[in-house]
């Protein structure tokens, strides 16, 4: 829980310190940030179907095969950011511009994309070494793995965005320091699956290519890429109607409550993958009533730790959007995002408690079709109420869609067809 927790802070640490600079800068990273992840999401896939085979494998006692799976999933991995570091250097301003015409956050944004896609390498290694460490019932190495990259950020990021020791960087800054930190925390991750220090062995990151096994992970994974890729979709659209119709301090407010949601899903997203790992585990030692507790014990969890940064959400959402920018009507636009969009934080709790447990299963289907149904519901009524309302329309389609997605959810899971799933 807490290795995903610390990796989500890199980005609110950024947020944090650029929210210093002006909102445009916030509008920039907030921009950058939503396509950054939207082209990585492929790798989600990849991390999924890393994981359900390597859980499956180390709840079966097949340690080759678990390491097999690791060496083909980093060598995928390797071979994708490649093609996404290139593409996304080249199309930075491009796609930058088909969500703003401010001309500062466009040229912010460009710079920041780019410094993240010339170092996608050091993104991609640690993302992929917590995956299979995890699948493998090790969550401690990738935890101070994060922990220690997470602290040499916070202290690198403030020193490149304002000039201290180094040149002044401004928003490129926080990509520099990003891609640093985590590079570093990623090849030291590699060199202890090489020596076999954690509880999974590799031989070499660049393995003879195994079609068959690669194929293997983008079937399993492939929904839940499409699922992030749907919901990063969902995020850009609500970009567009926020930056486009409400101007830059409605994005920097919104774009500031996001990353304080991130916040919220830090500990949520770190228990559900944990009851994930255990569901598959639980499987392939052919343990299907263990595997259901477990979900039922994942989503109940999620749910009560999502309550309390709810409340914690509303209660002080002045003060939190003032401690990234103090600027009066972001922080008004943020609070009244923060508090329409708190209780739709307890309803993704169940959702994503129990869509882990489904896709750490082998299940990655029915968590799509979830999504698909969601998102529908949640854009619809963005767009509608939107225009009708305003910002609040926009607002209120986060609390319906969550709450679909919930329902949807629950109901598949208690059904039980993910016992069967064979992988």
């Amino acid at each position: 829980m807490l290795s995903h927790a610390v990796q989500t802070s890199f980005g609110l640490v950024d947020t944090f310190w650029v929210g210093k600079l002006s909102p445009s800068a916030v509008a920039a990273l907030t921009m950058s940030g939503h396509i950054i992840f939207l082209l990585m999401t492929v790798l989600a896939g990849v991390s999924t179907g890393t994981m359900v085979l390597v859980a499956r494998a180390v709840g079966a006692k097949d340690r080759v095969a678990a390491s097999r799976a690791a060496e083909q999933a980093l060598l995928l991995t390797f071979i994708i950011a490649a093609l996404m570091g290139i593409l996304g250097f080249v199309f930075a301003p491009h796609i930058l511009s088909q969500l703003t015409t401010d001309a500062e956050t466009l040229e912010l944004g460009t710079g920041y994309m780019r410094v993240m896609f010339v170092g996608i390498f050091t993104l991609v290694a640690l993302y992929m070494v917590s995956a299979i460490m995890q699948g493998a019932g090790d969550a401690s190495t990738p935890m101070k793995l994060v922990v220690g990259a997470a602290i040499a950020n916070f202290f690198i990021d403030p020193m490149l965005i304002f000039g201290v020791v180094f040149p002044k960087l401004g928003v490129t800054g926080a990509a520099w320091s990003t891609v640093f930190t985590r590079g570093g925390a990623g090849v030291i991750g590699l060199l202890l699956l090489l020596r076999g220090r954690p509880a999974i062995r590799i031989r070499t990151i660049l393995p003879r290519l195994d079609p068959q096994l690669m194929m293997r992970m983008v079937r399993i994974g492939l929904p839940t890429s499409v699922m992030v890729v749907l919901h990063q979709v969902i995020g850009l659209i609500m970009i567009v109607i926020v930056s486009r119709y409400f101007g830059t301090h409605a994005m920097a407010g919104y774009g500031i409550g996001m990353r304080i949601h991130s916040l919220a899903w830090m500990p949520t997203f770190g228990l559900a993958i944990a009851a994930g790992t255990l569901v598959g585990q639980n499987l392939g030692a052919n343990k299907p009533d263990r595997a259901e507790r477990s979900g039922y014990l994942g989503a109940a969890w999620c749910t009560a730790v999502m309550f309390v940064m709810a409340l914690i959400a509303f209660v002080f959402a002045p003060l939190l959007v003032a401690t990234f920018n103090n600027d009066p009507n972001v922080v008004e636009i943020g609070t009244s995002f923060l508090r329409f969009t708190a209780l739709a934080l307890v309803f993704s709790g169940v959702w994503i408690g129990f869509s882990r447990s489904l896709s750490g299963a082998g299940d990655t289907v029915t968590p799509l079709k979830i999504a698909v149904v969601s998102a529908i519901i949640h854009v619809c009524v963005a767009v509608g109420l939107s225009a009708t309302i305003g910002l609040e329309g926009v607002w209120i389609s986060f609390l319906v869609g969550d709450c679909v997605g919930m329902i949807l959810a629950a109901v598949c899971f208690r059904r039980g067809k993910w016992k069967y799933k064979k992988v």
